[in-house]
């Protein structure tokens, strides 16, 4: 066998060929391969680059109306409560008050505490039966319906007064925007059967009642530990829902809801900031970063009433159109002045289709279930009020100029 090496004979006829037409031919095509191949790649990303860019929407100009850290204390030109009994159609069992024990602000923040009623109210009528409790009376309801002012104690019946207090503050009266940014930094409440929220009314109401003039909810969640890693009323997700329909029985706020689950360092455990950004185009709301959307809404070039197919929807009585006049139909009723509101409730609707809820659904007063079950739930709330409540470190709202 020839030995091989740089002189070889065989070395000789490889340099032979590599010098010849034909290698040259073969080395210019593979050059012009992977000088092609290059140059789609740079097409590809400039390409790339050029969508991002072209997509990225003109930034809203926005003008500051409000800047709440609380370092000043409770400030009651902002906030106004909400002193009810009759659970705002949650269905929710708790008495908002005005009490310090359910809203106060230590250290530049503020807490949103849940207490048990007999806490606060003389324990000797809390437990007597025929004992009445009239808001109305006391100079002190928000409402205009006696079924939310109004509550009693009648154990033949099984009916009780509200098991546990909380707070509802809202802007209602002092800033409310249309189109901006929301910005709320706030720690969840750690609890079961608690239900914070950040979420925002309208105003006026100008296409009707309750979803026809819309809502927009932030953030809701749960104080009850995660049961399993895709729970949904539990501390370690968050929702975010646009609730709007002609009526309460065609809201199309299940279609439009967004979550974000975490797996270890759940809502309770730390601050985060839940924000709004809405204009003519869209809504969006995140948790801390834009990356982490909980939920989107691309307003439709049709209007909102051929969008949510509610001319479809059979029902007796039938269903009408509320936002036929609006001058922005494919935006309405998001087209309006929204306040914000921020509370803690305990129980309610927003728990059906949980397994383990600790009261009777079907009774016509689950409150008393609720707590007649105490030794189940309240173990579950944390000792310190601090923890217990949601806190709240700042408050921004920012309308667009």
């Amino acid at each position: 066998m020839e030995k091989l090496g740089p002189n070889s004979e065989a070395a000789r006829e490889r340099l032979a060929w590599l010098n010849s037409k034909e290698a040259k031919q073969i080395q210019s095509k593979n050059k012009r391969v992977v000088l092609i191949g290059v140059l789609l790649g740079i097409a590809a990303m400039i390409a790339v680059v050029l969508d991002g860019v072209l997509r990225v929407e003109k930034q809203d100009k926005l003008c500051l109306v409000l800047d709440d850290d609380f370092s000043n204390g409770f400030n009651k030109s902002t906030w106004s409560h909400e002193i009810q009994l009759g659970g705002y159609g949650t269905g929710s069992f708790d008495w908002t008050t005005d009490s310090e024990a359910n809203t106060y602000v230590e250290d530049g923040k503020l807490y949103l505490v849940p207490t048990l009623t007999v806490q606060n109210l003389w324990a000797p009528y809390f437990n007597l039966d025929g004992f009445k409790l009239d808001l109305t009376a006391a100079g002190n309801c928000t409402s205009e319906k006696d079924t939310d002012c109004q509550a009693g104690n009648n154990f033949d019946e099984g009916r009780m007064v509200n098991p546990v207090q909380s707070t509802r503050i809202t802007t209602k009266k002092s800033f409310s925007i249309r189109y901006g940014k929301v910005e709320v930094r706030a720690k969840l409440p750690t609890g079961n059967w608690l239900w914070p929220a950040i979420w925002m009314m309208p105003r006026d109401s100008a296409y009707g009642e309750w979803p026809a003039s819309g809502e927009i909810d932030l953030m809701e969640s749960s104080g009850n530990m995660p049961r399993h890693r895709m729970d949904q009323r539990a501390t370690g997700s968050v929702q975010s829902s646009y609730h709007f329909g002609p009526d309460w029985r065609s809201n199309a706020g299940g279609h439009h809801t967004g979550y974000q689950f975490r797996w270890r360092n759940y809502f309770n455990q730390g601050y985060h900031n839940y924000v709004l950004e809405w204009n003519e185009k869209r809504m969006r709301v995140y948790v801390d970063d834009p990356r982490t959307t909980i939920s989107y809404f691309e307003f439709p070039k049709e209007p909102m009433w051929e969008y949510g197919k509610f001319g479809d929807i059979q029902l007796d009585p039938p269903i009408h159109n509320p936002w036929i006049r609006s001058e922005n139909p494919n935006i309405a009723p998001f087209d309006q002045h929204f306040y914000l509101i921020l509370n803690v409730a305990v129980g309610g609707k927003y728990f059906e289709g949980t397994d383990d809820v600790v009261w009777n659904s079907e009774s016509a007063f689950p409150a008393t279930t609720f707590w007649q079950n105490v030794k189940k739930w309240y173990p579950s709330w944390a000792t310190d009020p601090r923890e217990r409540g949601m806190a709240v470190d700042r408050v921004r709202m920012w309308q667009k100029c």
